[in-house]
């Protein structure tokens, strides 16, 4: 095997690592049920419906900005905010079915996280020649059941979270991350993918970009533009030993 180019690798983790959409689709349907059963006022469909329609104006208003259009980038915030939200769209803006909804969401959240097919193959593989690491903008508490329960920590020497005050794709993070693993910016690779915020963060802080494009998104003339492209993890190797 030719010798590596870089010392060190880290990645994203939703989406990139751990198939996280399976998660959130039913997290969203468990809770849209206990909501309903909870409230008797509101079915889960319109509940669902509320949600869906109202995170993702939120989630694309996040787009570009380093402050939550709430005003606060804890996730707890931002959870109770955007429940609170779509439960006023749904029909039921009672505080008390806020808690049930941010309980049971939680809850959900927080079961049955779903690695790709080729993560620990992957990560197996570049072990013995890089030091590894995760950079997310998820919060530890947020997180860290998911790495607990995919027993994915095995493979990492450093995970970096927005508890250090930062977040992707804020330099910042990545300078920090770069740090715990005692490593140059030159001499790293970050693989993620959202060209938002892993491919443009990882550009500006002057580390090779690889976006996972899984589903074959067509980047548009604005977007930033990645070192590398893969459709899998699979195809990193020829990336980092080529």
């Amino acid at each position: 095997m030719p010798e590596p180019r870089s010392d060190a690798i880290f990645f994203d983790l939703d989406e990139t690592l751990i198939d996280d959409d399976f998660n959130y689709e039913s997290s969203i349907k468990a809770t849209s049920e206990a909501i309903s059963r909870a409230s008797g006022r509101v079915s889960p469909s319109s509940v669902e419906q509320a949600y869906r329609k109202y995170s993702s104006t939120y989630w694309g208003a996040m787009i570009g900005v380093l402050v939550a259009p709430s005003g606060s980038n804890r996730l707890e915030d931002i959870r109770r905010h955007v429940w609170t939200e779509a439960l006023k769209m749904a029909g039921d803006p009672d505080p008390s079915i806020v808690g049930v909804a941010l309980l049971a969401y939680e809850i959900a959240r927080r079961e049955n996280p779903v690695l790709y097919p080729e993560t620990n193959a992957t990560l197996a593989r570049l072990q013995p020649h890089f030091k590894l690491g995760v950079i997310t903008n998820g919060d530890l508490d947020q997180q860290q059941p998911k790495l607990d329960a995919t027993d994915l920590p095995r493979w990492f020497q450093s995970i970096t979270t927005p508890d250090c005050g930062y977040m992707k794709p804020q330099v910042e993070i990545f300078d920090i991350a770069l740090n715990s693993l005692n490593t140059m910016a030159d001499r790293a690779v970050f693989v993620g993918d959202s060209i938002v915020w892993d491919v443009a963060g990882a550009n500006d802080a002057g580390i090779y970009s690889v976006w996972i494009n899984r589903a074959g998104v067509r980047r548009s003339d604005d977007d930033p533009i990645p070192d590398a492209e893969i459709d899998s993890l699979n195809g990193l190797d020829e990336i980092v030993f080529g």
